[in-house]
């Protein structure tokens, strides 16, 4: 930074004169990403400066303070940046517990126990960048800290008003995966996120929706350019207490029994999981490395480890044979190799074996967790058997429609002859009550439906008092959130599994996920970012976590993240949520493509194309989509002054949503879409009324209201209520709405406001597009 750079807003970089360059990388990254940094090499200090003087100023003043470590540093026993260190040091003494300031740096491979630094230094934090590079996530993390503590952010150096109140807010509030299929209202089938026109887009993601239920949709030459995943990930320096076990090598003869193999790569995670002290990435994330090429040292950077597990299983005659290897990463040196031969009988009393024998190589003294564990696993090996092949047939896609509904009954058919054979296993219990969850949303049967909400219930409370002492409460937290739509009761049992099992990232996703339903999205992205730790290439909670910084207008931090995403997913990127993240952070609209979806020909004012998309897609849509569609339609054709067609779309809508046999979402959809037809037939004031109605039976289960409040404004943007209008976007800006000031300047919904003063005023008021 200049020399005009305020101190007390700056970044001090500290560094030995040898290591000047990767300092400039480190300046160079920190203020591409809107951080101030005092930086001595580029005019920091001017001519005729006192230059101790100056110095010792910009540290007394400065917000962080960054010492580059190094074998520069190590070998230079004198120097002035050791001056520069040791007030760093006296001035942190001042500081409160917990409060950040020194954030060390070691550019090489220089270990911390070695270091030549000031005592202080060493009960923070420290960061590892090889070289002086910055990857993003670093980046994010940095600006982060530093907007939170100088209430400055990105480029324009907005404000970020009251972010400490609001963040001990959520947190007092708050005290009240396998894979979850069916996520929140936060998520909506991607069919409706294409639908919705105006903010309507945003709350469109805010409903149940299988992950695999919607095809990818195509992805035009410049979104191809844009979206180009960057080659390698960083993790934060990792510690000695971690690993990741890689997927399993199957020895075993016949080739049917890769399930097996499978499945104890999946039970020794789990056990491992158990043992206090220890790191554990989660099964997503090592599944990324099944067949990777990758070296020992590599994997672990990316999933900020220090130790990787990789074996073999045999299984034939009634035996099973597990070979492990534990080594560390850095520098492959082995740390333990075992072979397991018992009798298939004595799978559990191996996975338990392992986790004992990996705590005791790594010099951690409790593993009596993983024991625990064992007491609610099945001895029953047919039982066993069978448990696998279930949790197998339960987290391959399903498809859509009728049969993905067909194979969430299949899960629920292979669960419960487990369970014939086991009553009292636990982990078949949670998987029962789950796929009972998916039946429940995708049945169009409402007496099916009920009876499927009920068994979810019984299981989940099974599973619960199967494994008390919280460990089996994460299928409790699902139901309340998925099917009751009680957030509060879904926080209250997540955070029971987390407790209980804190090394599970499933549990911090499930708080996120009820979080969020609360409309408490700071305190939903910080759970958000703990599951990330443990089960770091998720590609659905990289996906949460970027909504979550756009719904709070983070626009650095989600970029970063949006790259992240993009790594970890690569060509399986879901085009129609970058396409929206886009449009929210910059008003972005893809106009390369003749195949989008029909809302971004409503967004680019294509209206006869918009109409001909919707005729299109209709033939092939059901259910709430369906009726969205025909909204939309309606919608498209009163732009084009065809205002009787458009009226009769509107009372086909209305009579669609009284035919969606759906019990799932019927507390969100049917009321919002029914207000949105009638107020596209010209009856405003009953269109609000119901809107209203709705939104007062959702709050009182402890849902947050925004979706219709979005809905609200709508209505009386299309009414020409410009007043009440404004007034409504002026509550939704100041709040985690997922509306921003770029979507407002550009998306035709809000065109009979657009040119009222009151309306312009709101886009140009700063606050209005600072951070939440």
């Amino acid at each position: 930074m200049s020399a005009s750079t305020p101190a007390s807003r700056a970044v001090f970089l500290s560094y030995a004169s040898q290591d000047a360059e990767a300092a400039r990388r480190i300046c160079d990254s920190l203020r591409a990403s809107g951080i101030e940094v005092w930086f001595d090499a580029d005019g920091g200090l001017e001519h005729g400066d006192e230059w101790d003087q100056k110095i010792r100023r910009q540290i007394k003043e400065c917000v962080f303070f960054m010492p580059l470590i190094s074998a520069n540093t190590q070998s230079r026993h004198e120097g002035y940046f050791r001056i520069e260190w040791e007030l760093a040091a006296e001035r942190a003494m001042g500081f409160a517990h917990g409060v950040p300031f020194i954030l060390p740096i070691v550019i090489d491979d220089t270990r911390e126990p070695d270091a030549l630094v000031p005592e202080r230094f060493r009960k923070v934090q420290w960061t590892r960048l090889p070289g002086g590079v910055v990857p993003p996530d670093v980046q994010a993390r940095f600006l982060k800290l530093w907007s939170h503590r100088t209430g400055a952010i990105s480029h324009e150096a907005a404000r970020i008003e009251n972010v400490g109140a609001a963040l001990d807010d959520a947190r007092g509030r708050g005290q009240a995966a396998p894979r979850q299929r069916r996520p929140s209202l936060v998520w909506a089938a991607v069919a409706l996120v294409t639908l919705l026109i105006g903010a309507g887009w945003w709350f469109s993601q805010r409903a149940p929706m299988s992950p695999t239920a919607v095809p990818p949709a195509s992805v035009t030459k410049a979104e191809e350019k844009k979206f180009t995943p960057v080659p390698s990930l960083a993790a934060p320096a990792a510690s000695e207490k971690s690993l990741v076990v890689l997927p399993l090598e199957n020895l075993s003869p016949d080739p049917e029994n890769a399930f097996f193999t499978d499945g104890m790569h999946a039970e020794m995670i789990a056990a491992l999981s158990r043992v206090a002290g220890l790191k554990v990435i989660s099964r997503p994330s090592s599944l990324r490395f099944k067949g990777t090429t990758a070296t020992l040292a590599e994997i672990a950077q990316q999933v900020g480890v220090t130790n990787v597990i990789t074996g073999s299983v045999r299984r034939a005659a009634g035996r099973v044979k597990i070979q492990l290897e534990l080594r560390r990463a850095r520098d492959e040196a082995l740390l333990l190799t075992k072979t397991y031969d018992r009798e298939l009988s004595d799978v559990i009393a191996i996975q338990t074996d392992v986790a004992a024998d990996i705590a005791h190589a790594l010099e951690i003294r409790e593993s009596r967790g993983s024991s625990e564990w064992a007491r609610y696993q099945t001895k029953n090996p047919e039982a066993y058997d069978l448990y696998l092949k279930a949790v197998q047939r339960y987290l391959t896609p399903w498809g859509q429609g009728k049969r993905a509904l067909d194979e969430a009954e299949g899960c629920v058919r292979d669960f419960q002859r487990v369970l014939e054979l086991d009553p009292n296993f636990a982990a078949a219990a949670s998987f029962l009550s789950r796929a009972h969850n998916e039946a429940f949303g995708r049945t169009p049967d409402a007496v099916a439906a009920v009876e499927h909400a009920q068994l979810a219930r019984k299981w989940a409370e099974a599973c619960a008092r199967l494994m008390p002492g919280g460990g089996g409460d994460g299928a409790l937290s699902l139901y309340y959130s998925n099917v009751e739509y009680r957030p509060a009761r879904g926080v209250e049992f997540a955070e029971n599994l987390i407790r209980a099992l804190p090394n599970d990232a499933t549990g911090n996703y499930y708080t996120a996920t009820a979080l969020r339903r609360q409309g408490r999205e700071a305190a939903s992205l910080e759970a958000l970012e703990r599951a990330l730790d443990i089960d770091p290439l998720n590609a659905t909670y990289h996906r949460d976590h970027v909504y979550s910084l756009v719904a709070l207008r983070r626009r650095p931090e989600a970029e970063s993240a949006i790259e992240r995403y993009l790594q970890v997913t690569g060509k399986n990127a879901d085009m129609a949520r970058l396409r929206t993240w886009r449009f929210a952070l910059s008003g972005e609209v893809p106009t390369e493509s003749n195949s989008l979806p029909a809302a971004w020909f409503f967004r680019l004012r294509r209206f006869e194309d918009c109409v001909r998309a919707c005729d299109a897609a209709r033939a092939n849509t059901e259910g709430w989509d369906l009726v969205a569609l025909t909204l939309l339609r309606s919608k498209a054709l009163a732009r084009l002054g065809r205002a009787e067609e458009s009226k009769q779309g509107a009372l086909e809508a209305l009579e669609a949503v009284q035919g969606v046999k759906l019990v799932a979402d019927s507390r969100v959809f049917a009321p919002r879409l029914r207000a949105s037809a009638i107020a596209i037939t010209g009856r405003s004031d009953e269109a609000l009324d119901v809107n209203r109605r709705g939104a007062a039976d959702y709050a009182a289960l402890g849902n947050e209201v925004l979706l219709f409040d979005v809905d609200r404004a709508e209505i009386l943007a299309d009414a020409k209520r410009t007043t009440e209008c404004v007034e409504l976007l002026k509550k939704l800006l100041g709040a985690p709405s997922g509306l921003t000031v770029p979507m407002l300047k550009v998306d035709p919904i809000w065109d009979n406001v657009r040119d009222d003063p009151k309306f312009k005023a709101l886009l140009a008021d700063p606050k209005n597009s600072a951070p939440l």
